[in-house]
C-alpha cells in the first residue's frame, strides 16, 4: 500500500500541501476580516488552480505517449521476431524443414529456458536462435545438405562451418540479446568433443546447450532426406545415453520429463490462429522447397545417369524420376537422322507403339519441335502417331509436350512426354523438361558412343559377326545357364576348308567375300535361338542351346552343305567346304574350355580323315588313269 502511494501519489502532496495552506489563510482572513478582503485571494487560487490543471494533463499526454511508446516497441519486438521466423522459415525451406518443426523446436526450447530460469534477455535469445540457427547452411553446397546417403569425412568437415557462418551472419544484425553466441555454440559437445571451438560444461552458453539437445532430438523424430524418423522412444534413449556426453545432464532430464507437455504445447501451437498472412506466406515457403526439389533433381540427373549401362536403363533411370517434376503416363525420345526421327527409346502407355515410330522433320509434335527448334505443350498425341505411320486407330492420351535437345550446334532430337489428361502440361513443365533436355545431349550421346565401341570390342568388321572375345564370353555364360536350368547344349567348332586355295587362286576380295556370304548363309539359316561367331581366320563356332548331339550334327551338316553351295556360287567349282566337330555340355565336360578343346579336337579329326579319304579318292583316280594310258600306249605298238 505505502509503495502504490510513493509510486503514483507522493508527487501530488506539494499540492495538497499549498492547497491547505490557502484554505487555511482564507479562512483566517475571512474569521478575523470581512468577506471583501478575503475575496482579494480569489485570483491566486484560480491562477494556483490553472497552474494544477496544466500539470495533470501534461501528465496525462505522458502517460499516453509512454503507453504508445511501449505499444510501439511491443509491435516492433513483435514486427522483428515475425521478420526472424520468416526468414528462418525461407532458409530452412531448403533444407526441407516444415514451419511446423520450426515451432516444435521453439516451444521446446523457450519451455526448458523457463525450467532452467534463464534471464529475460537469454529466453528471447534463445528464441531468436531456435528459429536461425540453421542460417549458416546458406555457405554448404547444396550437393551436401541434401546428400540422401551418409556423409564422408570431407563433407562432414564442410558441414561444420554452417554454426560459425551462421554466428557470423547474426552478428551483423546486432541483436540486443546474445542470439550469435548460442548459434555458434550449438554443436558444442558437454564432453568437449564437438565443434566449432571444443568448449566443454558450463563453458557453453546455457543457451546453445538447451538448442543443441533440442535440436538432436527434433532431427532424430522428423524426416529426413536422408532416412526416415525415428520412433520418439529411440530418440529419447539417446538423449538419455548421451547425457553427461553430448548433452547437459539437466537439459536432458527436463526433455525426458516434460516431452509430452511440450508436444502437445507444439501442436497447440501449431492450431492457435489461422492467420490469412501465415496461410499466404507458406506459399513462398511451398515454392523455395518446389525449387529445391527441382534444383536436386536436375543435379542427380546426370550423376544417376552415368551409372547406367545402355539407353533403356537410361530412360528407365530417367523417367522414374522425371515423374517426380512432371506428371506423364507415356515417353518417346527421338534420335535426329537426317531429316527423320527416330525413336530411340520409348515407355508408359502404348510403347509398343511408340517405338516404332518414325517422323520426317516437321511432321508430329516431335517433328515440329525439332523444326523449330521451339517447345509444344498440350498439343494432340494423335498428330504424333499419324505422323510416325501408326496404324493405331485409338489412344487414351489426350495431351502432349515435347522440347528440342540441343547438341553443340544443332538439334540432335526431341524428348516428348504424353498424359491422358487433356491441358495438363503449363510453361513450368516446359521450363523443367527443357532443364532436362538440355542434360540429355551429351549423356545419350555418350551412352550411344559407348555402346557403339562396346560393339566394335566385341564384333568382327568383316563379317559383322561376334568376334573370338564375344564367342568366348557367350560360351561361358551360355554353359552356366544350361547347367543351372538343367538343359541341353551342343556346340559346334567349323572350319573352311579350300579357303587358302580360294585365296591363292580368286585373290583376297573373293575370299573376304566368301566369308561374308559364309556368315549370312550361317545367320539366315540359324535363325533365332543359335548363336554363331568367328574365332578368327576361317574358323567358326555355332552354339545351340536346348539341342542334343543328333540336333547339333543335322545343324552342322546344313552348315557344311551351305559353305558347299556358296563356294560354288562363288567360284563354280568345288573348292571350298567345310569340316567340323561337336561337343556336348555335359558329356565333354562343363566348362568353356573343355567343349571348346572337344570340338575342336573332333574337327580336326574330321577334317584329317576328310584329307585321307580325298588323298585315296585322288591316287585311285590317278591309278585309273594311269592303267587307261598304259592300255592305250599297249595297243599302240605294232
Amino acid at each position: 500500500m505505502v509503495d502504490t502511494w510513493k509510486n503514483c501519489w507522493f508527487w501530488t502532496l506539494p499540492y495538497y500541501v499549498i492547497g491547505a495552506g490557502v484554505a487555511g489563510f482564507l479562512w483566517a482572513v475571512g474569521f478575523y476580516d470581512d468577506l471583501q478582503a478575503s475575496l482579494l485571494v480569489v485570483p491566486c487560487v484560480y491562477v494556483l488552480f490553472s497552474y494544477y490543471h496544466m500539470y495533470v494533463t501534461k501528465l496525462e499526454t505522458e502517460k499516453c505517449q509512454a503507453e504508445a511508446d511501449r505499444a510501439a516497441a511491443e509491435a516492433n519486438a513483435a514486427l522483428h521476431m515475425r521478420t526472424i521466423e520468416v526468414l528462418a522459415r525461407a532458409v530452412d525451406a531448403k533444407e526441407q524443414t516444415t514451419h511446423d518443426q520450426l515451432r516444435r523446436i521453439q516451444v521446446y526450447c523457450t519451455e526448458i529456458g523457463k525450467a532452467l530460469k534463464v534471464d529475460q534477455g537469454e529466453q528471447l535469445a534463445l528464441s531468436a536462435a531456435s528459429l536461425l540457427h540453421d542460417i549458416g547452411n546458406l555457405a554448404v553446397p547444396a550437393h551436401i545438405t541434401s546428400k540422401p546417403g551418409r556423409l564422408t569425412a570431407e563433407e562432414f568437415d564442410k558441414m561444420k562451418i554452417h554454426a560459425v557462418v551462421g554466428a557470423e551472419i547474426l552478428e551483423g544484425v546486432r541483436f540486443p540479446y546474445p542470439v550469435a553466441p548460442i548459434v555458434r555454440h550449438h554443436h558444442e559437445r558437454w564432453d568437449g568433443t564437438g565443434y566449432p571451438d571444443g568448449l566443454a560444461g558450463k563453458d557453453i552458453p546455457i543457451g546453445a546447450r538447451i538448442l543443441g539437445a533440442v535440436d538432436v532430438f527434433d532431427a532424430m523424430t522428423s524426416e529426413r532426406i536422408y532416412r526416415p524418423a525415428v520412433p520418439i522412444g529411440e530418440a529419447l534413449n539417446h538423449l538419455r545415453k548421451e547425457a553427461g556426453g553430448s548433452f547437459d545432464p539437466h537439459v536432458v532430464e527436463i526433455i525426458l520429463t516434460r516431452w509430452q507437455d511440450f508436444e502437445e504445447m507444439a501442436r497447440a501451437n501449431e492450431e492457435d490462429v489461422q492467420d490469412p498472412r501465415k496461410e499466404s506466406s507458406a506459399e513462398f515457403v511451398n515454392t523455395i522447397a518446389a525449387a529445391k526439389d527441382e534444383e536436386h533433381f536436375l543435379n542427380t540427373l546426370s550423376a544417376r545417369a552415368l551409372g547406367c549401362e545402355d539407353v533403356d536403363s537410361f530412360f528407365a533411370n530417367l523417367t522414374g524420376n522425371l515423374k517426380s517434376a512432371i506428371p506423364f503416363d507415356a515417353f518417346v525420345f527421338y534420335r535426329r537422322n537426317g531429316e527423320e526421327l527416330v525413336a530411340l527409346s520409348a515407355g508408359g502407355v502404348d510403347k509398343s507403339t511408340l517405338a516404332q515410330l518414325k517422323l520426317p522433320v516437321g511432321g508430329g509434335v516431335s517433328g515440329k519441335v525439332v523444326e523449330a527448334n521451339l517447345a509444344a505443350f498440350n498439343a494432340d498425341p494423335a498428330f504424333e502417331l499419324r505422323a510416325g505411320g501408326s496404324t493405331a486407330s485409338t489412344t487414351s492420351l489426350r495431351s502432349a509436350i515435347g522440347v528440342p535437345v540441343m547438341g553443340a550446334r544443332e538439334c540432335v532430337g526431341a524428348l516428348t512426354l504424353f498424359s491422358k489428361s487433356r491441358d495438363r502440361y503449363s510453361k513450368d513443365h516446359v521450363r523443367v523438361l527443357t532443364a532436362v533436355a538440355n542434360r540429355l545431349a551429351h549423356l545419350v550421346d555418350n551412352l550411344v558412343r559407348v555402346k557403339a565401341a562396346e560393339g566394335a570390342a566385341t564384333t568382327d568388321e568383316l563379317t559383322e559377326l561376334p568376334n573370338a572375345r564375344a564367342v568366348s564370353a557367350e560360351i561361358r555364360a551360355a554353359c552356366e545357364r544350361a547347367v543351372e536350368a538343367g538343359e541341353a547344349l551342343s556346340l559346334v567348332v567349323l572350319d573352311l576348308d579350300g579357303f587358302k586355295l580360294l585365296n591363292d587362286t580368286h585373290g583376297h576380295l573373293a575370299g573376304n567375300q566368301a566369308l561374308k556370304e559364309v556368315a549370312q548363309g550361317a545367320m539366315r539359316m540359324l535363325g533365332r535361338g543359335a548363336f554363331f561367331g568367328r574365332m578368327g581366320g576361317d574358323e567358326f563356332v555355332a552354339l545351340f542351346p536346348r539341342r542334343t548331339r543328333e540336333q547339333a550334327i543335322a545343324e552342322a551338316l546344313q552348315l557344311q552343305h551351305m559353305v558347299e553351295e556358296t563356294g560354288l556360287r562363288l567360284t563354280a567349282t568345288p573348292m571350298l567346304s567345310a569340316s567340323w566337330g561337336i561337343a556336348v555340355l555335359g558329356e565333354d565336360g562343363n566348362l568353356r574350355e573343355a567343349l571348346l578343346a572337344a570340338a575342336d579336337k573332333r574337327m580336326y579329326e574330321y577334317k584329317r580323315t576328310k584329307e585321307e579319304r580325298m588323298a585315296a579318292r585322288l591316287a585311285r583316280l590317278a591309278d585309273s588313269v594311269n592303267g587307261a594310258n598304259f592300255h592305250a600306249a599297249a595297243a599302240a605298238r605294232p
